[in-house]
C-alpha cells in the first residue's frame, strides 16, 4: 500500500540521516572523535542505527553497501566516516527508494495511463487505503460518468430510456462517429448506446443498490470500461437543434 511504502521509506531515511549526522559530527570534531572513549561511543551510536536500518531491509532488498557500512563502522577511522557519508549511506538510500517504488507501487502502476483523467484522482485516493474500497471506488466513478453524460447531453438523468434517446441513430443528441451516413457509422452509434446501457445494468446499478464483493482485477476492468465510455462521451458531437 502507498501508506506502507511512505512509512517504510521514512524509517529507512531516518536511520540513514542519523548515520550521516553522526559521521559528520565526527569529521567536524575530529580531534575529539579520535579519543578512544569518544570513538567507542561513536561506534556504538552508529551500530545502533545500523542495526535498526538492517532490520528494516527485507530479504529481497537489492545488493547494497550495507556490508561496507558494517566494516566502516567497525574500524571507525576518519576515512571510514567519509565513506559512510559519501558512499555507503547514499547507496543504501538510493536502493531503498527504488525498492519502494518497485515493490509498493504495484497497486496503481501501469493502470493510470489507461484510466480516464476524470477517474484518476479517485483511484489514487482509494489505493492509499488499507485495504482499498474497490466497491466504493467503482460507485464513485460511476456517479462521475453519469454526471459527464448528463452535462454533455443536457439530460436530467441517465436512465436507459434517456441513454437510448441521446444515442439513437435516427434523431440523436450526441453523435459518436463523424456522421451517420454509412452502416458502419450507424453501428458505432448503436454500439455506444448498448455499451452505455450495459454499463448501467452490469456495473452502476448493482453497485448503487448494494455493496458488491469486488477485487482489484474487477475494479481495474470496470474503470477501464468506464474510461472508454467517458472517452466516447467526451468525443461525441452535440447535435445542434434548429
Amino acid at each position: 500500500m502507498a501508506n506502507e511504502a511512505v512509512e517504510w521509506l521514512a524509517n529507512v531515511s531516518r536511520h540513514c540521516r542519523k548515520l550521516i549526522e553522526l559521521a559528520g559530527v565526527a569529521i567536524r570534531d575530529r580531534e575529539e572523535a579520535e579519543v578512544a572513549a569518544t570513538r567507542d561511543a561513536l561506534r556504538a551510536a552508529l551500530q545502533t542505527h545500523r542495526d535498526a536500518l538492517q532490520a528494516l531491509l527485507p530479504e529481497d532488498f537489492p545488493r547494497s553497501r550495507i556490508g561496507d557500512l558494517n566494516r566502516h563502522i567497525g574500524f571507525c577511522e576518519p576515512n571510514d566516516w567519509y565513506d559512510i557519508i559519501l558512499a555507503d549511506v547514499p547507496d543504501i538510500l538510493a536502493k531503498a527508494e527504488t525498492y519502494a517504488v518497485r515493490n509498493f507501487s504495484e497497486n496503481t502502476r501501469g493502470i493510470e495511463e489507461y484510466i480516464h483523467p476524470r477517474f484518476r484522482p479517485r483511484l489514487e485516493l482509494a489505493m492509499r487505503a488499507d485495504p482499498p474500497d474497490y466497491h466504493g471506488l467503482i460507485l464513485a466513478c460511476s456517479v462521475d460518468l453519469a454526471t459527464l453524460f448528463k452535462r454533455k447531453s443536457g439530460s436530467n438523468d441517465d436512465s436507459d430510456g434517456e441513454v437510448g434517446r441521446v444515442f439513437n441513430r435516427e434523431n440523436p443528441v450526441l453523435i459518436v462517429p463523424a456522421d451517420l451516413q454509412t452502416e458502419t457509422q450507424r453501428n458505432i452509434q448503436r454500439g455506444a448506446l448498448l455499451l452505455m446501457q450495459g454499463w448501467r445494468a452490469f456495473i452502476r446499478n448493482p453497485h448503487a443498490h448494494e455493496e458488491r464483493p469486488t477485487d482489484r482485477e474487477y475494479m481495474v476492468h470496470s474503470l477501464m470500461l468506464m474510461s472508454l465510455l467517458a472517452r466516447i462521451v467526451d468525443g461525441a458531437r452535440v447535435v445542434e437543434r434548429g
